[in-house]
């Protein structure tokens, strides 16, 4: 595929690859390191994804803000080496070109194309090393090194030997969660640059001999069978889980409370559906009574339980719901990454039995840091006494706790705060009430359609992540004014109807 001369990768006609394995080649007969990785965890993933890329659906919400955040953090990680050379990824052939050329001017080159036989490897930034030699330096938005992140590296490690480089380093860099933004943006300070090459050289030991069992794979005319298990969500939630997965039953040993290991252990047993679970099979107390529903077609109620947690309210009611963004890049001053930032809270406040309840809001504009305005306007609409209702209260109150180490003076107010507060997950999570829609989780997403038949469907918002998302949208101007509006509009009407929620679910706990 090319010659190496005096330590640099001459490029030696691309077309030589049509003639790669007897047929015409394409780009589908190329094992790319994602490509490398989706095989690792599941061929037919690999082969689907490079014969009927068609059938892959969409990357998912979560999905897709991962891939931000890595871009984001890759394109801070330039500014780190300001003489690099920037390679454009879009034209396939071309980067592998540029990156060629590029390497003659012994310069940091980001986004460098190694092409090897049928491998090939974009590497974020490939650093000149001594006279001849180069070191990899995979960029990731995480907090610290992963042994997936080993084996990235490895395999552009690998590709780079096969493409004739001299690879004297390998490194990850990773964020720094101690950095403290002040002012602007420090590069320099806001990486760590750990040695991983010790490691990532066993890891590239073994390499080639799955390269070439992915490339078979590649070459097969027919997909691969592969049965489902564990690799379908580890290391990644794959995307074709919702098709393979689609003949399991409604309610099937997957939806089992807490199952892990267990619903596969069924599952190769031939025991699809909770209700198939056979008398005598070991199950913990809460899958006993989710199964108990789920045969009966009715929900299951602790009366004293319930009763007992109702004791602990007091009016006045207030629930409450914050909305928080924890970007890579911190985005205010004296903040750090991953930070949660509260920018919104929604909290609904019931003045004595039967009294319909009243509503406050706080959305953040996004431009300056919200955590001041926000901790003013959540005084103001948390009365002085009553009890405070969140759901999965133990996020709230980190929020409240870091709230507290920002301004000093409400310290008092935050602590008073977090011991009037109960947790409405409490009798969910702990089967004191549940119901067969649950479907196994305590989540209010789950619970509320449940047990009030109240949707998130058709909400434009619809989970705290595209939350996080749209408030970022806000902040770094790219929506119109007519989109940011709507956005807002969004973001005000979900976080409102996981507060709402909680006191419709509380009516219904009543009733009982």
């Amino acid at each position: 595929m090319f010659l190496v001369a005096t330590g640099y990768v001459l490029w030696h006609s691309i077309d030589m690859f049509k003639h790669i394995s007897g047929r015409a080649g394409s780009l589908g007969d190329i094992l790319t390191k994602s490509r490398f990785l989706n095989g690792l965890q599941c061929p037919l993933f690999l082969w689907t994804q490079a014969r009927l890329p068609e059938r892959i659906p969409r990357p998912d919400a979560a999905t897709a803000r991962r891939f931000d955040a890595g871009d984001m953090v890759g394109e801070l990680a330039k500014k780190v080496f300001p003489d690099g050379i920037d390679i454009p990824r879009d034209d396939f052939f071309g980067n592998i070109e540029l990156a060629g050329k590029a390497m003659k001017k012994r310069l940091p080159i980001f986004e460098a194309g190694l092409f090897a036989g049928r491998v090939f490897s974009r590497v974020d930034i490939l650093e000149p090393s001594g006279k001849t030699g180069w070191n990899i330096i995979e960029v990731k938005s995480s907090a610290s090194v992963k042994d997936l992140h080993i084996t990235d590296v490895a395999f552009q490690y690998f590709s780079a030997i096969e493409a004739g480089l001299s690879v004297n380093k390998c490194y990850l860099m990773h964020v720094n969660t101690g950095y403290v933004r002040r002012g602007d943006i420090s590069p320099s300070e806001f990486f760590v640059r750990e040695d991983v090459t010790r490691k990532a050289g066993i890891r590239a030991s073994g390499i080639g001999k799955k390269v070439g069992e992915l490339l078979k794979v590649l070459d097969g005319d027919r997909i691969p069978e592969k049965d489902i298990g564990e690799w379908c969500r580890s290391p990644y939630h794959c995307p074709m889980i919702k098709e393979c997965w689609r003949f399991l039953p409604d309610h099937s040993v997957f939806d089992l409370a807490g199952a892990g290991k267990k619903a596969y252990e069924l599952y190769r047993a031939g025991i699809l559906a909770i209700t198939d679970i056979p008398g005598g099979y070991p199950l913990k107390k809460n899958q006993i009574i989710q199964q108990k529903c789920e045969r009966e077609g009715r929900p299951h109620a602790d009366i004293k339980a319930i009763n007992d947690f109702l004791s602990f309210l007091e009016y006045p009611l207030h629930f409450m719901d914050f909305e928080t963004v924890n970007p890579a890049v911190p985005l205010y001053e004296g903040t750090s990454p991953f930070e949660q930032i509260p920018f919104q809270f929604s909290v609904f406040v019931v003045e004595k039995e039967g009294a319909r309840a009243e509503r406050r809001d706080f959305l953040a504009e996004g431009m300056i840091d919200p955590r001041p305005e926000f901790l003013r306007e959540l005084k103001s609409a948390l009365g002085p006494r009553g009890t405070v209702v969140a759901y999965n209260k133990s996020f709230e109150n980190a929020v409240l706790r870091k709230l507290a180490v920002m301004s000093p003076e409400d310290a008092d107010w935050v602590q008073d705060v977090i011991s009037r507060t109960v947790d409405l997950l409490s009798p969910f999570k702990s089967f004191q009430y549940y119901h067969p829609g649950q479907k196994g989780k305590a989540s209010i997403k789950n619970v509320l359609p449940a047990l009030t038949g109240i949707s998130y469907d058709g909400l434009e918002i619809c989970e705290g992540g595209a939350a996080s998302d749209a408030f970022l949208a806000i902040v770094d101007g790219r929506l119109s004014e007519k989109d940011k509006a709507r956005t807002r509009a969004g973001l005000i009407t979900y976080c409102g109807q996981d507060a709402e929620g909680m006191v419709r679910i509380l009516e219904k706990l009543k009733k009982i």
